[in-house]
């Protein structure tokens, strides 16, 4: 159920309910009740009145108390004598994105996270380092006002879930990021939609290799301490993957192939780089350079699938719904550009039903999993994933098929990209990956409260 909240110049605490939601909450006139939005709250009374629009009049102050915005819709729902509205979910990002805000450069991701929550009816904000009161739990938001539909600050409650999108923060500013996420994560009344900010690849490896069941998707993984493991890796495969512990989008990635008379190393630099050396002294002076002091793995490189002579492998975001279940929101391959070992550089992507045709036709790889399959069993992995790093509600999971047709797990990202990809999805009407946040956030808060 939803209700249009609205202000009206009265005092006291007496609430004006259209009468369809007031007998469907099942509420009796003159009972007190208490009234939530996010971390505020006010003990108020119902009243029934008439009208077919689904309307909840407060008084001006009772509005004010509970930081609301003339004309919003919202959820509404009951839980004992308790009734919420929401919920609240604020969006944590870095402070260039709240500039852009606050210019009116509003991000695209905003505009969809807008649309997403026109159809969620959430109570959404905006919100950065420096706009949080903790002593009187209030944040100061952007948000879009009902009524003029245009972008404004306004006092927010604390939420009832925090969507963490904050990334690229100032290095001066990441002891502050780190403090703040973790003071909102005692916070017992708050929820996040990822419990990760990061999942990185060592991690991910320790953890899930502990598990019969997970390790037959893993490729080869050791950490990279000296240049004696790089020697064994290359000694037991011929092409290695170098990369940092946290590093995403191929940024932070090199290979290593062996040949007869050296190595063939690649990497990212402004633009994809390929050189060729003797020597392993060589490979370890290009690995300090560009990575640095950084933590580093060393991964088996997977003899996957080539689609045209191009090394392919597959994106699959998956996001849980308003039951709070795991659905793939898209699988889509990423073919690499020609000679490259590092596919995310690019961004060739493709539906995986169109690679699958071609494989099918060409008959490279009979034995290709269906796309049927690939979700299944992504989700599979998510679901072990959760068993070690806590619930979440949505990841990108990278994944790769060798020519052999068996599915491997390369790494997953705790901050997927998520904008639609023309010729690929609908870039215009409601992307379902951005509605199923707040519908998560909304059984998350359905859950907590025991509504559910």
């Amino acid at each position: 159920m939803d209700v249009t909240v609205k202000r009206r110049e009265e005092n006291g605490n007496q609430c004006l309910l259209s009468a369809d939601l007031f007998e469907a909450l099942e509420l009796v006139e003159n009972k007190k009740y208490t009234l939530h939005v996010g971390h505020s709250n006010a003990t108020v009374t119902f009243k029934k009145r008439q009208g077919k629009i689904s309307r909840l009049s407060l008084p001006h102050t009772i509005f004010e108390q509970l930081h609301l915005l003339h004309g919003m819709k919202l959820n509404i729902w009951k839980a004992g004598d308790a009734i919420y509205l929401g919920p609240v979910v604020g969006i944590f990002v870095n402070p260039t994105y709240i500039t852009n805000l606050s210019k009116g450069n509003i991000p695209l991701t905003a505009k969809k996270d807008i649309q997403a929550n026109a159809v969620a009816k959430c109570l959404i904000y905006f919100f950065s380092t420096d706009h949080i009161d903790w002593k009187a739990k209030t944040i100061q938001g952007y948000t879009v006002a009902p009524q003029s539909n245009q972008w404004t600050s306004q006092t927010c409650p604390f939420p009832n879930v925090i969507y963490d999108c904050g990334v690229h923060f100032p290095t001066d500013q990441k002891g502050k990021v780190k403090r703040i996420r973790q003071r909102f994560r005692e916070d017992p009344g708050i929820q996040f939609i990822n419990n990760s900010d990061y999942l990185g690849k060592w991690a991910l490896y320790t953890k899930l290799s502990k598990y019969k069941e997970m390790r037959p998707y893993l490729p080869e993984t050791i950490r990279y301490q000296s240049v004696e493991d790089l020697h064994t890796m290359l000694a037991k495969h011929p092409l290695v993957y170098v990369k940092s512990f946290y590093g995403s989008r191929g940024r932070e990635v090199m290979t290593v192939r062996k040949t007869e008379n050296g190595y063939v190393i690649k990497f990212y630099h402004g633009v994809l780089k390929s050189t060729f050396v003797k020597r392993f002294d060589q490979i370890v002076h290009l690995i300090n350079r560009f990575f640095g002091d950084k933590p580093l793995i060393l991964q088996e490189g997977i003899n996957v699938l080539t689609y045209k002579g191009r090394r392919l492998d597959f994106r699959l975001l998956i996001c849980k719904n308003g039951s709070g279940q795991w659905q793939v929101i898209y699988n889509q391959a990423n073919v690499a550009k020609p000679g490259a070992t590092i596919t995310t550089i690019g961004k060739n992507y493709k539906n995986y039903d169109q690679v699958y045709r071609y494989f099918q036709k060409t008959g490279q790889c009979n034995s290709m999993p269906t796309d049927k399959k690939l979700r299944k069993e992504t989700i599979k992995i998510a679901q072990y994933i959760e068993k070690e790093f806590g619930p979440h509600g949505e990841i990108g999971m990278d994944m790769a098929v060798d020519r052999n047709g068996k599915i491997w797990f390369i790494e997953a990202n705790a901050k997927p990209e998520k904008l639609p990809i023309p010729g690929l999805e609908d870039t215009k009407g409601v992307s379902p990956q951005f509605l199923s946040t707040f519908q998560y956030a909304t059984f998350l808060t359905k859950k907590a409260c025991g509504a559910l």
